[in-house]
């Protein structure tokens, strides 16, 4: 009988032991298992950042591409667009384009839809001789333009850049009547 007590002890040693192990291998789990549950979660919130980037920079390279497609600008609509632009800044109808923000963020975009109304207005509603994709070119050649002189004049090289462009130009002007050796000394000149 001493033998079976010490068997049942045994026993009962050896159970409590593998229940501990249980309790820990189950307290490891539940540690694992909310680890995983915190990793998905910083997983996702990666992934959807990811995401939001790679849209954003698709979009900026379709931009990029958009605006390389050949759209033939007429002259007029480049001049109305200016004018329109500038009338609407001056009467601070609109504070102008947020040069800081991409062409396509929200109040840019809402500022296109007031000059294209404008234009349309102006120039036969639906008759308007203008198509949406040049006037969509327009806005973003323009946009570029305005951002460019922005920059130019933080870094304060506005000046030199548009004595340079006068003296341009002129010289596009008068190219073709110049000799080869003339226009040689000009480009050493010009730049």
């Amino acid at each position: 009988m001493a033998s079976s007590n010490a068997l049942q002890e045994r026993q009962i040693v050896l159970m409590e032991a593998m229940n501990r192990r249980l309790e820990s291998i189950q307290e490891g789990q539940k540690k694992l298992e909310e680890t995983n549950a915190a990793l998905r979660k910083e997983n996702d919130l990666l992934k959807t950042q990811l995401e939001r980037q790679q849209s954003t920079s698709q979009s900026r390279r379709f931009n990029r591409k958009q605006s390389r497609t050949s759209v033939e600008i007429p002259s007029d609509l480049a001049k109305r667009f200016r004018f329109i632009y500038k009338k609407m800044v001056e009467k601070k109808m609109t504070q102008g384009f947020i040069v800081t923000e991409d062409s396509l963020s929200e109040r840019n975009q809402s500022l296109f839809q007031k000059v294209r109304e404008i234009l349309r207005k102006e120039h036969g509603g639906e008759n308007c001789p203008w198509t949406d994709l040049q006037m969509k070119a327009q806005f973003n050649r323009y946009f570029k333009t305005v951002k460019e002189r922005n920059h130019r004049i933080e870094r304060g090289t506005n000046d030199k850049h548009e004595k340079l462009e006068r003296r341009l130009s002129g010289y596009e002007r008068i190219k073709e009547k110049l000799t080869l050796q003339e226009k040689k000394t000009y480009d050493d000149v010009l730049y």
